[in-house]
């Protein structure tokens, strides 16, 4: 498995888990979650020569599911496009949200 399709799967993974959450559960996943989901917007904006900008921290911690699948497929379409110039750079990138995914997994 390529690290994109490693991404991919962990992220879906992490969303079937997260449709689950309790507003409790999302007490203690809130705040690592929107600093990934600010991290993937960040390094998208990077890859496609875009300026930065900040995800809105909505009124619902419940939205950040939402909001953690439009960037992670954000992400996924820059690495993908960026890859035929770039492939070990999208591959460490990939590695390192993969890696953060899992942490949101674990915790």
């Amino acid at each position: 498995m390529g690290a994109g399709e490693e991404f991919r799967a962990v992220a879906r993974l992490f969303l079937q888990r997260a449709a689950g959450y309790t507003a409790a559960r999302w007490r203690d996943k809130a705040e690592p979650t929107y600093r990934l989901a600010q991290w993937l917007a960040d390094t998208s904006a990077g890859m496609q020569r875009q300026p930065l900008r900040s995800v809105p921290k909505l009124d619902s911690d419940f939205a950040l599911a939402d909001q953690f699948a439009v960037l992670a497929n954000d992400f996924d379409l820059a690495l993908r496009a960026a890859s035929s110039g770039s492939t070990i750079v999208s591959a460490r990138l990939y590695r390192a949200a993969t890696a953060s995914t899992r942490q949101l997994l674990a915790g």
